[in-house]
């Protein structure tokens, strides 16, 4: 059983330090025989329920089971459909875990059918072939070349790796140091039952020269075989977007499975968020670098009007997704000085906020709107869709109030306590302006 341990009682042993006195510090540990043995048997039973209904409930992040799509596959994310990096990482975890296949309505023997019949592990994009070479489930000869040596070019060029976005040069320059090792974990009993269970033929005769270039374009391969051998033909969107991800992999992408993530690209928020502070700056310096940041600050606003959707939106890069985006483009815009009285481009992000209102008077929107680029209803509101809508709305100068009730999503667990007390307490500051 888990029991949470705080304080000093947490930092037995000589690697963990406080200045503090270890105030607010909490663990869990697990101790087998912890509780009496009803309270054991009630953990039992609650456990084997979280199991029956994981189809079910998908907001714990702590159980692999729960998040498993009934087709068998896991996704990239929590609400995505089956995919292959999913589900292998996934089943591999599962396995590693010490879980087992059992009988024809287990959970990985579902898992095992679904990834045998995609393909197997050798259609894994880049990232997931290069994690299953680190344990042993993967052969390094069939990866596409990590090179170590780029980090000693001249980082001057382009090519150097110091010039890959953030995110990609921490991964990279620990996967290209790997792939120089060739490093492979122990071959355990577990990890030569994976090289089993994650491949349609014996390992040893697989082609890993083949296996290399082999990825989404396996949908196309199952495409021509009969159903009768692999199933229900793969849909055509799928085909469409199988098409689309490998294409949009052109000009230096080498993961194979996210979008735009070796350059960083100029962003709706990033952008309002830099010509914000640029605003306020000039506001308290005025006479520092004032033509530089005067000149900054109309490129800035001109990039959000220019950016600004034809239904008046924006595209939310880091959150979900058009209402998050627009919130953002119209603060940005209003501290450059537009108004919803002398700015078109303000007046169209307000009509598209209100068209959007639900009649519950909220706003919920779907991530399914960052896949598809285009604007998409959850069909419930949230708080913090209606907190990003709200926002906009004040911002630009509107009387308004919402009921209240986020390629890769995050849950950002303090937007529902962030935005909604934003929003109130904007709200509430301008009326009380109003009022005085």
């Amino acid at each position: 059983m888990w029991k949470l341990t705080t304080s000093a009682a947490a930092a037995r042993g000589p690697w963990l330090q406080s200045n503090n006195g270890f105030l607010g510090r909490q663990v869990w540990e697990y101790d087998p025989d912890a509780g009496t043995p009803e309270e054991r048997a009630e953990v039992e039973r609650l456990r084997e329920d979280f199991t029956k209904h994981r189809f079910q409930r998908k907001e714990s992040q702590d159980l692999l089971l729960r998040l498993q799509n009934e087709d068998g596959g896991w996704g990239k994310q929590v609400l995505g459909p089956s995919t292959m990096f999913g589900s292998c990482t996934s089943y591999a975890s599962l396995v590693l875990l010490g879980a087992k296949l059992d009988g024809d309505q287990d959970a990985l023997t579902k898992a095992r059918h679904w990834i045998l019949s995609h393909g197997s592990a050798t259609a894994m994009p880049q990232w997931g072939k290069v994690w299953l070479s680190i344990i042993g489930v993967y052969e390094w000869s069939g990866n596409h070349p990590i090179i170590p040596e780029l980090w000693l070019v001249p980082d001057f060029l382009p090519i150097h790796p110091g010039r890959f976005w953030c995110f990609t040069r921490l991964v990279y320059i620990s996967m290209a140091y790997l792939y120089g090792k060739k490093f492979v974990g122990p071959l355990t009993p577990t990890i030569l039952s994976l090289r089993e269970d994650l491949y349609s033929i014996p390992y040893e005769q697989i082609n890993w020269d083949k296996a290399r270039d082999s990825c989404a374009k396996a949908l196309l391969l199952l495409s021509k075989i009969s159903p009768d051998l692999v199933g229900d033909q793969i849909r055509q969107d799928r085909l469409y977007d199988a098409i689309d991800c490998i294409m949009s992999f052109m000009v230096l992408n080498p993961s194979e499975s996210f979008r735009n993530i070796v350059s960083d690209y100029p962003s709706v928020e990033c952008t309002s968020s830099v010509l914000d502070a640029l605003v306020l700056f000039k506001e308290l310096y005025p006479k520092y670098r004032a033509s530089d940041i005067e000149k900054c600050i109309k490129a800035a606003s001109l990039f959000l009007e220019k950016t600004q959707k034809n239904d008046g939106s924006w595209y939310g890069s880091w959150g979900i997704c058009f209402t998050y985006g627009t919130m953002f483009a119209v603060r940005g815009l209003v501290a450059s000085g537009r108004t919803y009285e002398n700015s078109h481009v303000i007046r169209k992000a307000c009509n598209f906020m209100l068209c959007k209102q639900q009649s519950t008077g909220g706003w919920g929107e779907s991530y399914i709107s960052s896949e598809i680029e285009d604007y998409v209803d959850s069909g419930n509101p949230n708080a913090v869709n209606t907190s990003f809508a709200m926002l906009a709305l004040i911002y630009a100068g509107q009387e308004h109030m919402g009921c209240f009730n986020s390629s890769f999503y995050f849950n950002y667990a303090n937007y529902r306590n962030l935005y909604p007390i934003m929003a109130l307490g904007e709200l509430r500051r301008r009326l009380l302006a109003v009022n005085s």
